[in-house]
């Protein structure tokens, strides 16, 4: 399992110097900056889903406990470093973790939002390192910022580079999962090298990681193995050739697995729509031994690792992708919102230019997938029934040229964070 870190297995560059408070203090000096909290925070509710009263209260300190939802960010500084911040939209407080120096998509949320997964590196929400990955592991992974933790933290899975498929220029990847106590074993879970780093996932109880392979006519699929390397299945069926499958998304019970098909890698410009070029997002049903593919409207491909999110009761699904790359004036260009049930029925919608500037640019559920953060030109919104409304005050996250941290990359939580407080406990 993950060591506690010591000296010699811990990244420097991740020591945390200070909470938010006192390391802040200095940045906020510079000229341009203001502090991220301020004294009117209070906390408010977003259009009844972060479940606060709304009652003013003290104001919030980045030393309470988070409450949710949450929203991360990766934010630039005035001297150029990038940092984590964690944005609570319950209260309005952005967390900065100044100490833990970090590239944007290094982050993973670990524990249902408890924890943060940094290159090895697993801390709490203060960028307090709590425990490490082995070098023994370590020095088996390519990259570890698309290796994936197992829930119970024994176990990692990741893609390595593996050669050239025979009769193909095209590399080839392979999934490996290592278990993180003695002897480290090894095992290897594709046999044609049809791995992809965006397209791996455990399963909430960690039984299962699901993975991407091509089967024996050179058709891609999705597998599942146990993380012992046993018990490995061919998941999905596909009957011609798909441009990638980049990302999977098991449900919360286990019954059903979501995962995006991108056919159009590479686009030609200008581009004119042909219907072959279309993704589609499929969905598996253990239960009923069956499956359904979704398919959208000039739907490019779900944005991978935060673009297909189930519900609590893993009864309907979140899809967040991309348009193909129409003209500006095609009612669809842009972003795509979607809410499907698990049986693949649509069952709302909204595209870049239903929003109030006609422009989507980062979204992420608050809370549940009911309740959307999205950014526009102009600022944040609140999306939920069917409307959008401007976040002003402490509603707002504070990041932008007013408070001298530009963001560049988000991380939107799981959904049905318990609380910093209950993660504690």
């Amino acid at each position: 399992m993950m060591t506690c870190p010591v000296r010699a297995r811990c990244y420097p560059r991740l020591f945390v110097l200070l909470a938010l408070l006192a390391t802040f203090t200095a940045a906020c000096a510079r000229p341009g900056a203001t502090p991220v909290e301020t004294s009117s925070a209070t906390e408010t509710q977003l259009s009844g889903d972060t479940g606060v009263t709304g009652t003013p209260t003290r104001p919030p300190s980045a030393h309470d406990p988070l409450n949710g939802p949450l929203v991360g960010f990766y934010v630039e500084d005035l001297n150029e470093d990038v940092y984590f911040a964690i944005f609570d939209a319950a209260t309005g407080v952005l967390r900065l973790l100044s100490g833990v120096s970090i590239y944007v998509g290094e982050a993973q949320w670990i524990d249902g939002g408890c924890r943060l997964l940094v290159n090895g590196q697993l801390t709490d929400l203060r960028g307090v390192p709590q425990e490490s990955i082995p070098p023994e592991a370590v020095a088996h992974v390519d990259n570890l910022t698309t290796a994936r933790l197992s829930p119970n933290h024994e176990a990692l899975a990741y893609v390595v580079s593996s050669g050239v498929r025979t009769g193909s220029a095209a590399p080839t990847a392979d999934v490996e999962i290592i278990s993180l106590s003695p002897p480290f074993a090894v095992a290897r879970l594709t046999t044609r090298g049809g791995g992809e780093p965006r397209a791996l996932a455990w399963s909430a109880d960690g039984a299962w990681l699901y993975f991407t392979d091509y089967d024996a006519a050179g058709v891609l699929q999705v597998f599942r193995a146990a993380p012992d390397g046993s018990s490995s299945q061919q998941v999905t069926d596909h009957a011609g050739p798909l441009g990638a499958i980049n990302d999977v998304a098991p449900s919360p019970d286990g019954r059903y697995l979501a995962y995006s098909v991108q056919n159009l890698l590479q686009a030609t410009h200008p581009y004119t729509y042909r219907a072959v070029d279309e993704g589609w997002v499929g969905i598996v049903d253990w239960t009923a031994g069956a499956g359904v593919m979704v398919h959208l409207t000039k739907f490019a491909a779900a944005e991978p690792g935060r673009g297909l999110v189930w519900d609590a009761a893993s009864q309907n699904l979140l899809i967040i992708g991309d348009s193909l790359p129409v003209a500006e004036d095609d009612p669809v260009a842009g972003r795509q919102v979607h809410w499907v049930t698990a049986t693949g029925e649509v069952t709302h919608s909204f595209v870049s230019a239903d929003s109030p500037d006609g422009h989507l640019g980062w979204i992420a559920p608050l809370g549940d997938i009911a309740t959307l953060l999205v950014s526009g030109r102009d600022g944040f919104y609140a999306y939920t029934g069917d409307q959008f409304r401007r976040l002003t005050g402490v509603e707002a996250p504070p990041v932008g040229e007013e408070t001298g941290l530009r963001p560049i990359g988000i991380l939107p939580a799981p959904p049905g964070f318990p609380g910093e407080a209950a993660c504690q406990s």
